[in-house]
């Protein structure tokens, strides 16, 4: 699949399989934030009825914004599925994992919320395994300084665990506030890998 930045924290997954072009757009920014989507779609010729899937990491505000702007998507975030009028739950109520596409699946990483979801994309290109990891990274230094996301967090303990899942998947991690990081050796020992 490949992977484009539509702004600092909003992606743009293509997932070419065998039958047809998938698309996911990862939404975690701003309400605000969907005319700036739109624009930048546009720029990777795609408009909103072009676009199948929208994942919403999670339900704080700060990252819930724009879906409204595809209402023909098949919405995902958290466990919950919707398009149109349905609603149910996704294999994440019960399992790790939920796939998307070929290439991209959803994986279970609560701790910041209660149903908080990551993005894993599978043989990206130029980057290896990418992992859009909503708040369950708030950015790279929070590696360093926990209580960037320690008082944030629902549950420290779950979302320790999660942090660890993540980490040891991923070549790079694209947090939810701030630039994508790459995974590293020490970082992989500093989690127990």
């Amino acid at each position: 699949g490949d992977r484009h930045p539509l702004t600092e924290n909003v992606h743009l997954m293509r997932s070419f399989g065998h039958s047809s072009d998938d698309v996911a757009v990862v939404v975690n920014d701003e309400k605000t934030m969907g005319r700036v989507i739109v624009a930048a779609l546009e720029k990777h010729d795609l408009v909103p009825p072009n676009v199948d899937i929208v994942v919403t990491t999670h339900g704080h505000p700060d990252h819930a914004g724009g879906v409204h702007d595809f209402p023909d998507a098949v919405h995902y975030q958290g466990w919950y599925i919707h398009h149109h009028t349905t609603f149910n739950l996704s294999s994440l109520f019960e399992g790790d994992r939920h796939p998307l596409t070929e290439n991209v699946h959803l994986m279970r990483s609560v701790g910041h919320s209660s149903d908080d979801v990551a993005v894993v994309v599978n043989d990206e290109k130029t980057m290896g395994r990418v992992i859009v990891a909503g708040d369950t990274f708030m950015r790279r230094e929070d590696l360093d300084y926990p209580m960037m996301w320690k008082p944030l967090s629902a549950n420290e303990t779950e979302q320790a665990r999660s942090r660890r899942n993540l980490i040891c998947e991923a070549a790079w991690i694209i947090p939810g506030h701030g630039a994508p990081f790459p995974v590293t050796r020490h970082m992989r020992v500093q989690f127990r890998c």
